[in-house]
């Protein structure tokens, strides 16, 4: 905190001038616009979103990467505005700061009605899981590859997520 007086001549009174200087808040979501991706083939982009034409495996998938500097660590989760038509057209992999693994990180994305919000989930033994990811401050990257043919992403979405609560405790009934 910052404090200044000053007198006002001649009108009899003083004045404090109390100035506080507030902490940066930390970034808390990054959203990118699939044109903001640095785009591989056979991804394209087209019509504000990436997509392609194909069904590949993970070598031959399109590539596309989101680049991204966190101040504070944390723990986050990527949404997706995704159009995933139906069970054949409706995976893809994604990872953070690795090149997604098959099949540790494919995404069997809902099927969707248009572009719709959908939470990553990686496959964990036999139900999905919401996949977190703990990021220290520094240069990331988000790593989506191509899977099925005609996935559409139109933005992704970096989430921080809030910390667990602490210091909980049982209260029994009177």
């Amino acid at each position: 905190m910052k404090s200044t007086f000053r007198t006002c001549a001649g009108l009899g009174f003083a004045a404090i001038v109390l100035s506080f200087a507030r902490p940066a808040r930390a970034q808390s979501s990054f959203e990118f616009e699939a044109r903001s991706g640095l785009v591989a083939g056979p991804f394209v982009l087209t019509n504000d979103c990436i997509c392609q034409a194909v069904d590949t495996d993970l070598a031959g998938g399109g590539r596309a990467i989101f680049s991204f500097t966190l101040t504070n660590a944390g723990t986050y989760a990527l949404l997706c505005s995704v159009n995933a038509s139906n069970t054949e057209a409706n995976s893809i992999y994604v990872d953070i700061d690795r090149e997604p693994q098959d099949p540790q990180t494919i995404w069997n994305i809902p099927v969707t009605t248009g572009f719709e919000n959908r939470i990553v989930f990686w496959p964990e033994n036999v139900t999905p899981k919401q996949k977190n990811f703990t990021l220290a401050p520094g240069a990331h990257k988000i790593i989506v590859r191509g899977k099925a043919a005609n996935v559409q992403i139109a933005r992704i979405t970096l989430r921080r997520l809030p910390a667990a609560p602490t210091n909980l405790r049982v209260v029994k009934d009177p």
